[in-house]
């Protein structure tokens, strides 16, 4: 039987702290992300102190890798970029917009919505329910 060589806590933190640099983000941000001490941070990648299974999959997620990476083979592979979501408005007005191939009138939708959020009564937040109570109330 062939022996299987295991990743150690060494190998695990050094990937953590090269996609950690990669993506300019501070021990402290990725502390703050993980809800532990940027000395914890610092433990993980020397390797002096193991991730569980769920913190391994936060520091994943946070680095926008898949828990994979850190585990061989896949070491190389950087998750996609994940898709920002969009509310149902957004989303269609991105759609339309995407839909105009006239440099003109894009520019008059961006002008028209620039000008519109300067209109916004509500102190410059976005429109919700709760702003628009706001709003009928004055």
């Amino acid at each position: 039987m062939q022996k299987q060589t295991l990743v150690g806590s060494k190998e695990i933190g050094g990937l953590i702290r090269g996609r950690r640099k990669e993506l300019g983000l501070s021990q402290e941000h990725l502390a703050e992300i993980l809800d532990v001490s940027y000395q914890q941070v610092q433990r993980y990648e020397s390797g002096r102190n193991k991730l569980d299974a769920e913190k391994l999959q936060i520091v994943a997620q946070a680095l926008q890798v898949p828990v994979s990476y850190f585990f061989g083979k896949g070491a190389g592979i950087v998750a996609e970029q994940p898709e920002p979501y969009f509310s149902p408005e957004e989303a269609k007005l991105l759609k339309y917009f995407r839909r105009i191939t006239d440099r003109d009138a894009r520019s008059a939708v961006i002008n028209m919505a620039r000008l519109l959020q300067k209109r916004n009564p509500v102190g410059g937040q976005p429109l919700t329910r709760d702003n628009l109570k706001r709003r009928e109330s004055l």
